[in-house]
């Protein structure tokens, strides 16, 4: 699909095979998915990891059963009755 000020259409194979680098533009497609896994892997732990080191504060009553919920998400995370303790 090519995009110009005259609207979208599809573009010609030919043309588009002279003006890119398939070899670097895959490389780029894959990087790009590569940061976008580890986002996603990272994500859900960094209120854990701030909360646990005393960085991120809250008032525990506002902060009880969200926490809650994310402990309970976690493979081996705490219980309940221990995540009620914060």
């Amino acid at each position: 699909m090519a995009t110009t000020r005259h609207g979208r259409a599809w573009a010609q194979r030919d043309v588009v095979a002279e003006r890119i680098d398939a070899s670097r533009a895959l490389a780029a497609l894959r990087r790009a998915q590569d940061v976008g896994t580890d986002v996603a892997d990272a994500q859900p732990l960094v209120a854990t990891r701030l909360a646990d080191s005393g960085l991120l504060y809250t008032p525990p009553a506002s902060t009880g059963p969200s926490l809650e919920r994310l402990r309970a998400s976690i493979p081996g995370g705490e219980s309940s009755a221990s995540a009620a303790r914060l």
